[in-house]
């Protein structure tokens, strides 16, 4: 039975201990910020300035207007060379990261209906740029060749019958990954920041030697967790706020679903965090080296989460490994919340496994202090 002014005693404690510590008030107000404001620039898939280099050997009025529906795009910053060598050596020195070469007859066989091949040279060395750089020439490539043709057969006075493909795209539209990718930094940040606080509460305790003094009051064991991890949970759920701000009215990202919703949903994932914490505080003697544990488990669990790497695209010996991950769960969540406004309909089953994970995680922090008592 709890003893609701003993734990109010604790709750005090850590308030104005947390309060009165300039490195904990910088980690809990600026960093989340910061961080957020740093990848939502930086973490990105959209390609932007990609350098490329074309060699012209048909010089006509066609291979010009394709070359100039590159530079429209914007993704491209285009110029020309003046032979196949120099095509290679752009791409060895790093002036060009692509390389196209338009062959002689290109225009004579486009008006023919006839295919005409463009040769494309890219950097393998960043391969997740060289797949997006091909991905968007090639379409822009095909989505001109397709209007020559169209013109030639118009010229003739006749039209050619053909697969027409209308696409849409839901959710994204754009296909931006920035609206992919901060909804995950949200859940990111809610995770460093409530396990790294609880980690560090007790660690703090026992390195300066504070831990027997107050285990000695008649606080019970489950008074004290509860103490030790109420302000961690009202600090991580105070900052998921002003990042959510953020990522919506900053970065323009679309929050379609309730936010009410949301919140009850962080509830069962910060508890996760809160007993992932506890259990390295069992194992941990100082603060340095609770840091450290907390990097290693922060580290595979991003990984495996599917916050870079589709889970689709992984093992089966990952992906196994992935169900047992609270920060899965969570990242479907908020992501269905933000673009597709999905609610508990739909999530219940992320809700679900989140809500065992979290009891399965906090008891076992739980016990695990417990038995460092005895």
């Amino acid at each position: 039975m709890l003893d609701y002014q003993r734990l109010r005693s604790i709750v005090r404690k850590e308030f104005l201990q947390n309060l009165r510590d300039p490195q904990t008030l910088r980690m809990i107000l600026a960093a989340p910020i910061l961080q957020l404001i740093v990848l939502g620039y930086a973490v990105t898939n959209d390609p932007r300035n990609l350098r490329l280099g074309y060699l012209d050997l048909d010089r006509t009025q066609a291979s010009r207007e394709m070359v100039q529906s590159l530079e429209k795009m914007g993704t491209f910053v285009v110029h020309p060379v003046d032979s196949e060598k120099a095509l290679v050596e752009d791409l060895d020195s790093g002036r060009s990261q692509i390389t196209m070469q338009i062959p002689p007859g290109f225009e004579r066989r486009l008006a023919r209906g006839e295919a005409s091949a463009v040769q494309v040279l890219t950097d393998g060395s960043e391969t997740n740029t060289a797949t997006l750089a091909v991905a968007y020439l090639a379409g822009t490539v095909g989505k001109y060749s397709g209007e020559v043709r169209a013109q030639w057969a118009e010229r003739r006075g006749g039209s050619r019958a053909g697969i027409s493909v209308y696409r849409q795209v839901w959710y994204n539209p754009a296909l931006l990954s920035r609206n992919y990718i901060l909804p995950g930094i949200v859940s990111l940040l809610i995770t460093i920041l409530a396990s790294m606080l609880t980690v560090l509460s007790i660690a703090r305790e026992r390195e300066i030697g504070t831990l027997e003094q107050i285990l000695v009051t008649p606080l019970t064991n489950w008074e004290f967790m509860a103490g030790k991890t109420a302000v961690p949970a009202m600090f991580a759920c105070a900052m998921a706020v002003p990042v959510i701000l953020v990522s919506v009215l900053w970065f323009r990202v679309p929050f379609q679903g309730s936010l009410l919703f949301l919140a009850l949903a962080m509830v069962p994932f910060v508890l996760s965090s809160l007993g992932l914490g506890l259990l390295i505080s069992t194992v941990s003697k100082t603060q340095r080296q609770a840091q450290m544990l907390n990097f290693f488990t922060n580290l595979p669990q991003t990984l495996l989460s599917g916050f870079i790497f589709p889970i689709a695209t992984m093992p089966a010996w990952a992906q196994w490994i992935s169900t047992i991950i609270p920060q899965r769960y969570f990242l479907e969540i908020v992501r269905g919340v933000y673009l597709k406004g999905s609610g508990i309909q739909y999530l219940w089953p992320q809700v679900t496994a989140l809500c065992v994970l979290s009891g399965l995680l906090f008891l076992a922090g739980a016990l695990s202090f417990h038995r460092r008592l005895d």
